[in-house]
């Protein structure tokens, strides 16, 4: 029982400042809040997604929530329901068709066919190509699927 107490009080005094081992200094500004413990996970850095190609943290909701985002569009491309005056090219017999929007068209046309250009570069590592789209009687031709996703 002596034995325990005496190594009770020893702790104690490296406790007060006994030694220097077991100190750490901090810097002014550290946050002393842990954002993650590292329980041995496996998967505890960034991941790159083998379908999407996006390199993502997984266990933070904000990048899971974006990633399913990206990844729905990678996949099944960008939903397009449809405008009241759009120019059909063509129609195909599984309902499928396939629109022209021009620079001149109303904005929200212009809109969406952006949007879709934007994830066409992407799949492609295309960088920049949209700005040809800018030019007077500049236009876009889209794929629409019967599921009004545009592929």
């Amino acid at each position: 029982l002596d034995l325990l107490k005496w190594n009770a009080a020893a702790l104690e005094g490296n406790k007060e400042g006994g030694g220097q081992r077991g100190t750490k200094r901090t810097r002014k500004g550290d946050d002393p809040s842990q954002l993650f413990i590292d329980a041995g996970q496996r998967d505890f850095a960034s991941r790159t997604c083998k379908v999407c190609g996006m390199v993502y943290c997984p266990g933070l909701p904000s990048e899971e929530d974006l990633h399913r985002k990206f990844h729905k569009e990678a996949t099944q491309g960008v939903e397009v329901r449809g405008f009241k005056d759009e120019r059909v090219a063509a129609r195909f017999p599984d309902g499928s068709r396939i629109i022209h929007i021009r620079s001149t068209d109303p904005a929200a046309f212009c809109a969406k066919a952006a949007q879709v250009r934007d994830v066409v570069e992407t799949q492609l590592g295309a960088i920049g190509l949209g700005a040809c789209a800018d030019r007077p009687g500049a236009s876009s031709y889209i794929l629409i699927s019967a599921e009004r996703r545009a592929v």
